[in-house]
Order: structure tokens, then sequence, then C-alpha cells
């Protein structure tokens, strides 16, 4: 025994209190950390096509960084109008370094890009995809667009200044611009038009720093500064025309701002709002993360907004940390019970119920020494480890009470050996990287309560229990000999007759091996927060008022469910997100999922895809096929899927493409062209100035950057109007556009995807979850009465209700 002496044992036991109490301030709930840290790179060109996106934007950008090191994997979908680039990092660089080389490499190449890209946003955050906070506002006086606009520009950053804050995307904004539209018959009277007009603007505007001069001690830099102030500028602009005149653009253009159409529509229970999906960033605690947005909330609620939050992931992480806590006073007083039937003596019944506590209390101490968040994982391995440790403590006072030399070394080899053996068998779980992150957790708990249970055993328990150990012969409600009788028969008996024992033995052992092979089995637990993900796929090309006027009636459909809290819906083009948040206590995922499914199935345009995002009722494995080209891919994967959905245990195959969206193509016809003395590039920048209206320039109004738009007075709906376009030819006589080339369709690919800088089409092969859940419905279906539940067609019909 160390420890001699009462008062070196008091102090020391108060020392090590006291310290674990410093330490046990710093402790902090939270989730386990992400596997991985991600960058996403996110860059924007309005009116682009995917083809020309990737041409454009992805490629050059995959180029420059797929030569840094740390980079794990580089993943990009280009689309419509937007690029996203994901970057997994590895382990070879520390975050902040390889931050900043990425950022090196987007500026370097961002200016090789057309004036109408936007400036690329970078972006730290896990691997995941899902948004950890989700917060909505009602625009209230203002409109929609203008409530968006300065949400995304003063609410949005002051989310971002919270610690931890990754992406934050905008839902339902409009981004102010400014749109010179041309009068196309008064402009072609002076030899104007959309390709022209551009170039006299970027002519005008100029501004860039011309040098600097030296006065004295003083030197002053020079800028030259051509911009304009407010939009009476830009109608005064005179413009030279053909006979030396001028003309004002105010004149021959209608010069106004506006806002440009939202790039996704964001309802909650059906109303239009300004919605925030908030990410997180990196290895970052969502716990703690959640709160301080939740700080901020609150702060916008006191100054007069009316923030709601739809969705907290740091809520649903306190419930599941209430409910092991509970968990965990539960199991304590089961082991306390145990422990008086089994201990006689009320002291020594204390002493055992003060020491588990009192292990947890140093353990979680150690835990928050070395900075590791108590997480769900952490607070399930204290509990195992709660009914491990008390067994070593049973172990010390049972030899305590039987040998008359109170000494514990015969204990020393024994119990060293069993926690030595335990740790190393929970090492590879805690240093490995292909464990799942709550598996860690849990052997890091077990280990360092295993560590500490060890320490407590050899120097401070033994004092207590020889201090209160019962000498009047005071017998226990429940001898252990008692309880250890059939042991020992059936250890007698084995002794006695070993052959019969050793092929009992051997057939244990045999079936213990079948029973995994041939049985049904499930291996990884469902997931249960209080969120339900759906991803809805509409035809490529349809636009974004067409999908949220299609998902009004299923929103609808959706709030009436039994116990949905709210239903937030994101209508993109050609696609969509629905979440539901529902009361995790009262209703799962997997029973929600099976009541929405019915609901949606007979969807005559889009295809639902429910709960994608995590394990439910089905197995996903998602497999990644690169090639030389996006069309050999779509076939290849076809066929591929095809074989997996002949086999026996696929339920389906999930293509993570769809057919491309409905094209015009304008042929020109270089015979006709040459009569006009024209050339191909004047008609496809007319074209595009018409269509796609792009950035002619960008002006600084109000202290911030604002595009400036040029487009036609006419509106092209159709092939006849994009064939009536106006073009000057070299007589300066005017051409419709369809006199010189043809149109057709054709299909273009909705969006184009990257893997490690090589074209690439991903799929996933779904099965079905069967396993002892499985079986044991089954076995209530077959024996036991089953109570009515509602139809897909009742669940239409539920009174709508916001609080059933």
């Amino acid at each position: 025994m160390l420890l001699e002496r009462n008062v070196s044992y008091t102090l020391i036991a108060l020392l090590v209190l006291c310290v674990a109490g410093y330490f046990i301030k710093s402790c902090t709930f939270g989730a386990p950390p992400s596997e991985r840290m991600a960058y996403r790179i996110t860059t924007e060109y309005f009116g682009a096509s995917a083809e020309e996106v990737e041409r454009v934007i992805t490629i050059p950008l995959e180029n420059s960084l797929g030569d840094l090191p740390g980079l794990g994997r580089i993943q990009s979908v280009s689309e419509f109008g937007k690029s996203r680039i994901t970057l997994i990092a590895g382990t070879a660089l520390p975050p902040d370094m390889l931050f900043g080389d990425i950022r090196e490499c987007v500026e370097r190449t961002r200016t090789r890009f057309p004036r109408a890209v936007q400036k690329p946003r970078i972006i730290s955050s896990d691997s995941s995809n899902n948004p950890v906070y989700i917060v909505s506002f009602r625009p209230g006086l203002l409109g929609l667009s203008e409530f968006g606009e300065y949400a995304d520009r003063i609410l949005k950053q002051r989310y971002q200044r919270v610690p931890g804050a990754g992406e934050i995307e905008t839902g339902g904004r409009g981004i102010r611009e400014t749109v010179i539209t041309l009068d196309d018959s008064k402009a072609a009277h002076h030899d104007i038009d959309t390709q022209v007009l551009p170039e006299r603007l970027n002519r005008t505007l100029v501004r860039l720093p011309v040098g600097e001069t030296e006065t004295g001690t003083m030197r002053t830099p020079v800028l030259f500064n051509g911009s304009f102030n407010d939009l009476d500028d830009f109608r005064e602009l005179r413009i030279p025309v053909r006979d030396g005149s001028f003309v004002s653009l105010g004149e021959i253009a209608d010069i106004t701002h506006r806002y440009r159409k939202p790039d996704q529509t964001s309802r909650i229970n059906g109303e239009k709002r300004i919605t925030l999906y908030i990410y997180a960033g990196g290895d970052t605690n969502p716990l703690i993360l959640c709160r301080n947005l939740d700080t901020i909330t609150a702060t916008l609620k006191e100054e007069g907004f009316a923030p709601e939050v739809v969705y907290s992931k740091g809520r649903e992480l306190e419930q599941g940390i209430h409910k092991i806590l509970c968990s965990m006073l539960a199991s304590m007083a089961a082991i306390v019970l145990f422990i008086g039937l089994f201990i006689p003596g009320r002291e020594i019944c204390a002493i055992f119920a003060l020491s588990i506590p009192l292990s947890l209390y140093l353990g979680i101490s150690i835990l928050a020494a070395v900075s590791i968040p108590i997480d769900t994982g952490i607070l399930a391995g204290l509990i195992i480890g709660s009914g491990l440790i008390i067994d070593n403590y049973l172990v010390v006072y049972n030899h305590l009470r039987t040998e008359w030399i109170p000494g514990l070394s015969p204990l020393a080899t024994p119990l060293m050996a069993a926690t030595a053996t335990t740790i190393i068998a929970f090492f590879p779980l805690v240093m490995g990287t292909a464990a799942d992150t709550d598996i860690a957790s849990i052997a890091v708990a077990i280990s360092v309560l295993l560590v500490v249970s060890l320490v407590l055993s050899f120097t401070f328990l033994k004092k207590p229990f020889l201090r209160f150990m019962p000498t009047n012969g005071k017998k226990p409600l429940v001898p252990l000999s008692r309880m250890a009788r059939p042991f020992l028969s059936c250890a007698q008996q084995t002794m006695r007759t070993p052959g019969p024992a050793c092929l009992i033995y051997a057939g244990i052992v045999l079936l213990s091996l079948c029973i995994p092979v041939f049985s049904d089995k499930d291996f990884s637990p469902e997931d249960a927060p209080g969120i339900l993900f759906t991803h809805v796929e509409f035809p490529s090309g349809t636009t974004i008022d067409e999908i949220d006027t299609r998902l009004a009636p299923y929103i609808s459909t959706f709030m009436q469910v039994p116990r949905v809290k709210t239903v937030e819906s994101s209508a993109k083009r050609g696609n969509a997100q629905i979440r539901m948040t529902f009361d995790p206590d009262s209703l799962s995922a997997t029973e929600l999922a099976g009541t929405i499914k019915p609901l949606v199935a007979s969807s005559p345009k889009g295809q639902f895809f429910v709960g994608m995002d995590r394990n439910l009722d089905t197995y996903r494995s998602t497999l990644t096929i690169t090639g030389p080209d996006h069309a050999t891919l779509r076939k290849e994967v076809s066929r591929i899927g095809r074989i997996f959905q002949s086999l026996p245990r696929v339920t389906g195959v999930v293509y993570h493409f769809k057919e491309g969206s409905p094209a015009l193509v304008f042929s020109p016809r270089l015979d006709r062209m040459s009569r006009y003395g024209l050339y191909p590039d004047k008609f496809a920048h007319i074209l595009r100035w018409n269509l796609q209206q792009p950035v002619a320039i960008k002006w600084f109004i109000n202290g911030r950057e604002q595009d400036v738009r040029v487009s036609g007075s006419a509106q092209q709906n159709g092939l006849y109007d994009i064939g009536s376009i106006p073009v000057l030819s070299a007589e300066n006589t005017s051409i419709r556009l369809g006199d010189v080339g043809e149109l057709s369709v054709r299909n273009d690919p909705d969006k184009l995807y990257r893997d490690n800088r090589q074209n690439s089409i991903s799929f996933s092969v779904v099965t079905a979850r069967i396993g002892l859940k499985k079986r044991y419905e089954r076995f209530c279906r077959k024996h036991l009465p089953q109570r009515p539940s509602r139809t897909a067609t009742e669940c239409s019909s539920i009174p709508r209700s916001k609080n059933p």
C-alpha cells in the first residue's frame, strides 16, 4: 500500500479532487468530431450552361488545385449558372496552411475568368452535406426580394462571425442589379445594338491605379476613377454615332434597378420566407456552434426581427445527452441496488455507491484535460464502463474480506492484466481511421474509466474498505456463494466428464459461427435525428416557379401528418429539398418515411427520394465510375445498374444523373452571312446579350458592387422570337437573326460531375435492411393484435393542425 497515514491519505485525495475539479470546469458537451475536413468552393456564372461552367470555371480551378499537397479527394459539380468544388482534406498539412494554399490558387485562377463570373466563395466545413442550423425570417413590411438582399448582406454576416460557422446559403433572396434595356428600333437609327453598347460602357467606366506622386517625405497614390454615381449618370452618358453627333443613353434605353429572380424559393409550412441554411465549419463542435447561433437569433428577435429556428442539430444533441444522462443515473441506481443485495453493511454499500460517481468524475476530468468533448458516444462508454469498474472494486473488497493479511499484491497482476488486455483490444478502434466516431468515443471512455478504477483500487479504496469492514458476522441478503453454486456445479461436471463437455463446447462454437453466416444480419444502426431530408428531382430545365407550384400540395399534405412539427422546402432549378422536423420521442424517421412514401409514389412530375441521406429501412452503397466522356459513362452506369437490379438482395438502383434538358442550337449559314459582310462572332455576341444578358460592367453604388446588364427590348420566348432578333449589317441595315442561320433542338446535360479531375458518374445500390428489428416486427405482426394504422388516403384527409 502506497499510503499508510491518514493525513497523507486525506491531503492527496483532496489534491486529486481539486485538480480534477480544475480540469472539469473546461468540460464541454458536443458531438463526435468530423472524420475529415472539407473545403467548398462555390462560383456563380449566371446564365451559363453546365458545359460552359465546367469548361470556363470548374476545370481551370481543378487544374490549379490538383497539385496541392494535403488534398485527399477533389469532387465537382457543374450545373446551370454554378460550379461547386469540394476538396476533402487529408492529413499532410494543418488546416490553416491548406486553406491559405487553396485561397491563393483560387485567386490566381480567378483572374482568367470572364467578367460576369462572380467572386468564388471558399468555405471550410465538415464532410457531410446537411445544414446544422436552419433559421427563417418573415419579410415584414419589406418585399421578399428587398428583405432577402438585406438578410444576405447584414443578417448573414452576423451569423458568419460565429466561430465554427461554415457555409451559409440564403434561400429566397433576390440579387439587386442595374439593367439597361435598349429600344431596338431607336438604337438601330444610331447604329447601336447590344454588342456595341457594352463596349462603349467599358471604355467609359475605368477605375485603375495610374501611379503615385512624391512630395517631400510623402508618397501619394493616384487613382483614375471614371465611375458613375447614380442612374442619372448612366442616362446622361453621351454615345458617339456615325454622323459625328452624340446621343444620350437615356434616349435609346430604359435604365432601372431590379431584383433578379432568386435561384431558389424557400417556404416554411407553405409560407414564402427568407431562410438561412448554416453548415458546420470543419471539426467544430455542433452543440457549441448551435448555442452561439441561438444567441444571435435571440439578439435579432430583441431588435424587432421575427426569426424562427426551423432546425437545430444542437438541440437534438442536447436531447440525446439528456436521455443518456438519465440512463446513467438509472444504471447507477441499479448497480447500487444490486450491491445492496450481496454486500453486508450500510457503510460498505455507501462506499461502493460513492465509488461510481467518483470514478466518473475523475474520468470526465481526464477527458476534459485532453480537450475531448463529452458526446453521446463518451456518455455511452461511461455507462458501460461503470458496470466494468464495479467488478474491480468487488474483487478488491472480497479479497480484503477473506484474506488474513490485508495486502493487495496478489491482485496486482490479474487486475492490471485484465485492464491492459481490454485497452489493447480497444486500441485499434481509438487510433484507427476506419472505425466510426461513436465507436471510438465509447472505446476511449471505457479505457479511461478502467485506468481510473485500477488506480483507485490500489490507492484510495483500501482504507475505507478496511475501516468499515463488517466484523460482527453479518450476512448479506443474497450471499455471493449461493450465486456461484450453479457455475461451480458446471465446472465440477465438466471435470468429471471431459469428453461430452468438449463436444458440447465444440457444438456451441460451431453454432456461433453458423448463425452470423447463414442468418439475417444488421450491422449498422438506424439514424434517429428529429429531421427527415427528402430530395425531389424534376425533369431537367423545369423552372423554379413550376417546381414551387408542384410542391405546394405535397407540403400541405405533409403538414397534416401527425407529430410533424414543420415542413421546410427549397425549390431550385430542376430539383428541390424538403426537410420535415418531428418529435423523435413519439415518431421515428423510419415510420415517418413509411408514411411519406405512399403519399408521393404517384407523383406525375417529380421523383421523391425520402431519407436517402442516411440509413432508415435500407442500406445504400454508392459507387463512382470515371471515364473519358459523360455520355459514355451514362450508358455504362445504366448497364451496370441493370446487372445490380437483377440480384436477389437488391431492391433498387438510384442513378445520380438524369436526362439532359432541352437546348436550342443556332447554326449559322456562312454563305448568307457573307452577303451582309458579317462574321459569326457578331451574331453570337448579339444572341448572348439578348438572351443571357451577361454582366457588361460592375459599378459601386452606396459602397456596394453591383452588376450592370444590357439586353434588347424584345422578350424571346421561343424559336420565332429568337429568330426575329435584329442585327445591324455592314451596310447599317437591320436584318433578322433567323435570316442567316437555323435553330434546332437538342438535349444538354443538366449537371456534369467530376471526381479527382476526371469525368465521373455515381449511382447507389439499395438493399433491404434485414436484422433483429425486422424479425421482431414480423413476430409482432404474426402473433400480436395489430392497432389500426392510417393509410395514405386517411393521412391526406386529416384536418390541418400545426400542433397535433
